[in-house]
């Protein structure tokens, strides 16, 4: 990806962690390690990373005028979205793996 950005003459980049390291214990390792100059990680909540998935879905697969149940299965986690007319109605991010399982289900 370097590669293109420098192509593209991109100043900056931006990332997202989601529950791979939102639900680490190793959380704080991982933040000082990408708090370096020209590099942003944000760890974003399960709520905004349900909104972030609407919003994908939504500009590929817009649905006016219904509603749409989604469901995105990841490593770490799992958020339900319940939307309506293009809107984000609902959202939850449950957490899977060996210890969400028993949570999530």
């Amino acid at each position: 990806m370097a590669g293109v950005y420098r192509k593209l003459d991109v100043v900056g980049v931006s990332g997202g962690a989601t529950s791979a390291i939102r639900d680490t214990g190793t959380r704080r390792r991982f933040w000082r390690a990408h708090r370096k100059p020209r590099r942003s990680v944000e760890i974003i909540s399960g709520r905004e990373e349900a909104r972030l998935i609407h919003l994908g879905v939504e500009s590929n697969w817009p649905q006016p005028g219904r509603r749409v149940l989604i469901v995105d299965i990841g490593g770490g986690s799992a958020e339900i979205i319940a939307a309506e007319a293009g809107r984000l109605r609902e959202s939850f991010s449950k957490p899977l793996g060996p210890s969400g399982c028993a949570r999530f289900f």
